[in-house]
Formats: C-alpha cells, structure tokens, sequence
C-alpha cells in the first residue's frame, strides 16, 4: 500500500468548534480502544509507568525492556526565560520528571499522565484544539503551550521525557524528519513516538470502526490517516535522517492494531 498524503479535514486552520470537540472525543475513545495508552504506557520509564492506578482497562500491550535512565536534574526547560522553570538543587532527588506531549489535539495523553508525579507540559499548533484542550483539562496540573514540533521553543535537552502520538503522519516526509530532529533535541531522557503502521488491514479496520460515525471529520480522517501512515522501515529511515541513531540510540515497537512506536534515548 503506497503512501497518499492527502489533507485531513481537522488540519484546517478553523474548523467548526462542536464539529472538532465532537471528532477529538471520538479519536481519544478510538485511541483507547486501539491501545494507543496502552502504547505509551509500555515505554514510559518505570518510576512514571509504575505510578497510580492509570486508566480502568489499559494493560500494557508489550514487555519492552527500555534501558534504565539517569537522574532528572534541574534546568530551565523553555528558552523564554519568562516561561522557564528551575528546580532547586537541593530538592534534586525528590524533583518530579518533566514530561512533554507534543501535537497534544484534545489533551487526553496528559490528561491520563495528571494523576502521576510528572510535570506536564502540552503543546499544539492548532489553536483550536489548545483551547478545547485547556478547557478540558481545567483544574489540572497541565501547562499548555502553542508550538510547532518543527521548531520546539525549548533548550536542548530540558525535557526529561517527549511524548508524540499520531501526529507524524499528517507531515512530509521531509517535515517528519525535521520534527523527529527537534523531538529528539529536546529530549533529556526518552523521546516516545507513537503513531499508525500504513496497512490495507489497518485501513479495513479503522473504515469499519468510523462508518457509522455522526462526525464527517472521524469518517474521513480516520482512514485518510492510515493512508498517511509510515511503515516501520519509513520510520527508521527517517529518524536515521534526522540523526538520531548519531545522537543517541533507538529502537522500533509494533504493536497490535497496526501501532508502532519509535523510542530513542540520548546518549
């Protein structure tokens, strides 16, 4: 099945607002039902996967093996000293990780991370989305930001853990390799990219499961998505591109209901 980047209907720059709240709902219900959590659960480093309770029926889908990391210390972690954060350094070991999710759409990864010992930072370009996000999340300890993935306004290597989910495929190829640099850049720990495997299955599955759909974005986005998707082997090409295995070291997951996930660990 040959890739086909053709634009999704939510990558507008305005779309109906109860049109995008109701499509948002429908892909997080959708990425729960798939095991997209699950996917980012699996590779989360074990002080964050081993916190709280997580949400009611996601089971980690896979024994991964990730390698053990090195201490969180303090730092700034955005470049606008105004937004910047430092943690004491005599508080160093009881500092809770920074964990950053990038192309956040309607907040749900963070969301599900609140309840862990994490700082939690979320990012979008879609204004849209930022805004149902932080209406979603009010009350949270969650900091929303605008960003680019292209061109992330952080210092390198200030965010302990990066997270990405199902965003890469709506890129270029050439645009996918530059976000995977600055995913990468930012990463002080783990960089977790989880995304779609490109399938005709996985597009028979998704068609199915979003036919009968209300919402004329889940329709058509749904299966459009599967058809932006990379393989596994696209996907190790590009982070090659983008330098990552020079930089550092990563490894490529599948898992069931065609997902994959990229995990990269600076050295």
């Amino acid at each position: 099945m040959q890739r086909r980047n053709r634009p999704e209907l939510m990558d507008q720059p305005h779309v109906e607002e109860g049109e995008l709240a109701t499509d948002l709902r429908n892909l997080a219900w959708i990425n729960r039902l798939l095991g997209g959590i699950a996917v980012i659960r699996a590779h989360l480093p074990r002080e964050v996967r081993g916190q709280g309770s997580g949400v009611r029926g996601q089971d980690v889908l896979s024994a991964v093996g990730c390698r053990p990391a090195a201490v969180s210390r303090g730092r700034r972690v955005l470049t606008d000293s105004r937004q910047a954060t430092a943690d004491s350094t005599s508080h160093l070991a009881a500092s809770p990780l920074t964990v950053l999710d990038v192309a956040t759409g309607g907040g749900d990864i963070p969301r599900w991370l609140a309840r862990r010992r994490v700082e939690l930072i979320a990012g979008d370009l879609h204004p849209q989305m930022l805004q149902l996000a932080r209406k979603w999340s009010a009350g949270l300890p969650i900091r929303f930001i605008r960003c680019d993935a292209r061109r992330l306004p952080f210092r390198d290597r200030s965010v302990d853990v990066v997270l990405c989910s199902l965003m890469l495929h709506h890129l270029t190829e050439a645009d996918a390799v530059q976000a995977l640099r600055e995913l990468g850049r930012v990463a002080r720990r783990r960089l977790i990219v989880n995304d779609l495997r490109r399938s005709r299955a996985a597009y028979v599955l998704i068609w199915l499961i979003t036919r009968f759909s209300r919402n004329r974005l889940t329709r058509c986005d749904s299966p459009a998505s599967v058809e932006r998707a990379f393989t596994p082997a696209e996907l190790e090409s590009l982070a090659r591109a983008a330098g990552l295995d020079r930089r550092g070291s990563f490894r490529l997951y599948r898992h069931l209901y065609y997902r994959m996930a990229l995990v990269y660990e600076p050295k």
